[in-house]
């Protein structure tokens, strides 16, 4: 699986900690949905990733600093949630153009 686009769809509960399986994900979205809880730090396993999308939903807890482990990460959507704490300085490290905190 590389595209993952499930955005929209009134998706409620958790992000399952499996996530972490999809290693050859290029994209992810699961932006305008009703998920809840933290963002899992086996995030960092989608080393494949150019453009993660987990914005608008309730996600809450501190930006996972395994996120810098993917390199190939270009863009990162993480907008209007309930997200605190400081950005990673792992984040620094990637090659990101699109950065979206916000709200």
């Amino acid at each position: 699986l590389q595209y993952l686009h499930l955005w929209s769809n009134y998706l409620s509960g958790t992000l399952n900690s499996h996530i972490g399986k999809l290693t050859q994900i290029n994209e992810f979205f699961l932006d305008d949905n009703e998920l809840t809880g933290t963002i899992p730090s086996q995030i960092g396993k989608l080393l494949n990733a150019t453009y993660i999308s987990l914005a608008n939903n309730y996600f809450d807890g501190v930006i996972p600093s395994e996120l810098g482990n993917l390199q190939n990460l270009e863009k990162l959507e993480l907008h209007y949630n309930n997200l605190y704490g400081q950005v990673p300085v792992t984040l620094v490290d990637i090659p990101l153009v699109q950065l979206q905190l916000q709200g």
